[in-house]
């Protein structure tokens, strides 16, 4: 997702890191041995990618879609076998197949634009394929949404998910002047710890679900539901009945165990319909 200036590249959230103090922080904080092997998405310059290597992981793959950095990663690569490049759309690699052996951390610097459909492409393919640990910088206001806690007006599909299915915590605030081009936003560095990394895989129906519910934030779940997932009405005021749950709740007020008891009527409801 990075473009051909530097302006065009702010604008769209992409800034790469420069401070060697905060790329030593992300890769202790990673935790990286000898047998890890670790993905990185968008290393630019490659500034963070040889901390990475200096942690000696087995193997690091690295996703760049940018050839301008060919310059810089390739002889990266020609000296460290251990390196391999992926010419590619971070949302374009298909995380399930495309690495062999797959990665089992994720260590990265995200362009902003592309933060919330990144994060959910690593949940829904990399971690059931073998990642179970992300170390994410991210801009502070996005890592504040995907740890916002389920039942609070900051809740979201994702931060719901990641509640669900992992451990999530910021480790450090990090000043615009980390970056270049510097942002005129903080930055924060995300820990993801995944519990439950096949959950996704296993029930593929859980996005569709979330989404429909938190579709318009305004209206009642009992709205959403009816409307985006094209349900009776009367069967969705049972299932809320069965849940204990008041008919004008929103998305935004239910807790972990509030969704799941719903997701488990619907799911039957609708393995169940012709």
């Amino acid at each position: 997702m990075i473009r051909r200036s530097n302006r065009k590249t702010s604008k769209i959230g992409q800034n790469f890191l420069v401070d060697g103090n905060t790329a030593r922080f992300m890769c202790a904080a990673a935790d990286i041995r000898p047998d890890d092997r670790i993905l990185e998405i968008g290393p630019g310059k490659g500034m963070l990618t040889r901390h990475i290597l200096e942690a000696q992981p087995s193997l690091l793959y690295a996703v760049e879609l940018d050839k301008r950095f060919f310059a810089e990663l390739t002889p990266l690569a020609e000296i460290n076998p251990n390196l391999k490049i992926t010419w590619e759309d971070a949302l374009s690699v298909d995380y399930r197949t495309s690495f062999d052996p797959p990665p089992n951390k994720v260590v990265a610097n995200i362009p902003y634009q592309i933060t919330t459909e990144l994060v959910w492409k690593l949940v829904e393919e990399a971690a059931p394929s073998g990642s179970i640990y992300f170390i994410l910088m991210v801009q502070k206001e996005a890592a504040e949404r995907l740890c916002a806690s389920p039942g609070s007006r900051r809740s979201n599909p994702l931060s719901v998910t990641l509640a669900k299915i992992a451990s999530v915590d910021v480790l450090l605030t990090v000043p615009p002047a980390a970056f270049r081009p510097s942002p005129k936003v903080e930055s924060a560095l995300l820990q993801v710890r995944l519990e439950k990394p096949l959950f996704i895989k296993e029930n593929p129906k859980w996005r569709v679900f979330l989404e429909s519910a938190f579709k318009q934030r305004r209206k009642t779940l009992l709205n959403n539901f009816t409307a985006s997932l094209r349900l009776q009405r009367e069967q969705v005021i049972t299932w809320f009945e069965n849940c204990d749950l008041a008919l004008n709740r929103r998305a935004e007020e239910l807790n972990v165990q509030q969704w799941d008891a719903l997701y488990s009527y619907w799911l039957k409801y609708s393995r169940a319909a012709p």
